[in-house]
C-alpha cells in the first residue's frame, strides 16, 4: 500500500488502524495537489481491495501553519472555524 500511494506524492508516515484500514499522511509539500491525489486514489484497486481516500477529519498542525501563512488559506480556515462554531451552537 505504501509503495502504491507513494507514487502519487511524498509520504510522511503511514498509520495502520486495523486490517484493511490505514491512514496515509502525505508531506506538507503535497498540500497544493492533495485533492488531485485523493481523486486519483479513490476507486483504485490494490490487492483486490478498492481504495476509499478521504481527507483527514483533523487538520495536522503543519498544514494549519501552512494555510495560515497564506491569505487564501487564512480565509479558508476562518470559514471552517465559523462553520464549526455554528454547528456547535445548533447542537446546544
Amino acid at each position: 500500500m505504501t509503495r502504491f500511494c507513494s507514487s502519487y506524492g511524498k509520504i510522511k508516515k503511514v498509520v495502520f488502524r486495523s486490517r484493511g484500514v490505514c491512514d496515509i499522511h502525505y508531506n506538507v509539500a503535497e498540500w497544493p495537489v492533495i485533492v488531485d491525489i485523493l481523486n486519483s486514489l479513490n476507486g483504485q484497486v490494490v490487492d483486490e481491495h478498492q481504495l476509499i481516500a478521504q481527507p483527514a477529519s483533523v487538520i495536522p498542525v503543519e498544514i494549519l501553519k501552512h494555510l495560515w501563512s497564506q491569505p487564501d488559506g487564512r480565509r479558508h480556515l476562518s470559514t471552517l472555524i465559523q462553520k464549526l462554531c455554528q454547528n456547535i451552537e445548533k447542537a446546544l
